[in-house]
């Protein structure tokens, strides 16, 4: 799921929404407090709040953040993408990491390797690669 850190503030054409200006500082992504691009123009609307924008069942969701701070804003919207991201803990792409591993194992029978084949793959079952399928990993004959 994507989230998205917008300025939810008070224009002259009323309450809008715009996705927050960033610029680098020391190496760190700092919030331009505020400052929004309005049509293609820079515009300061002081008077507002940052908000994690989500998708949810195809309806955005607005969520307030705890924080006004421009620096603190950033590791709150980091911390939500990162819950966000992959349901169970697992990678975004465990799909490619479960048939590189698959792959592996049967080189290493493919060479005539089958102690070390079977070492991998009881390694590769112990870890959270094959929670969601164990028999993803079984011996297959050489």
């Amino acid at each position: 799921m994507k989230i998205a850190l917008v300025w939810h503030c008070k224009t002259p054409r009323g309450w809008r929404r715009f996705p927050v200006l960033t610029t680098e500082e020391h190496g760190r992504r700092i919030v331009r407090h505020g400052w929004v691009n309005d049509g293609g123009i820079e515009a300061n609307y002081p008077e507002g709040r940052f908000q994690l924008r989500s998708f949810l069942d195809g309806k955005q969701h607005f969520q307030t953040a705890e924080t006004r701070h421009p620096a603190y804003v950033i590791r709150e919207w980091e911390v939500a993408k990162n819950r966000a991201a992959p349901a169970k803990g697992q990678p975004a792409n465990i799909g490619l990491l479960k048939k590189a591993a698959a792959a592996y194992v049967n080189s290493l029978h493919a060479a005539q390797k089958h102690v070390a084949a079977e070492h991998a793959r009881l390694v590769l079952e112990a870890s959270a690669l094959s929670e969601s399928d164990p028999g993803l990993l079984s011996r297959s004959d050489p």
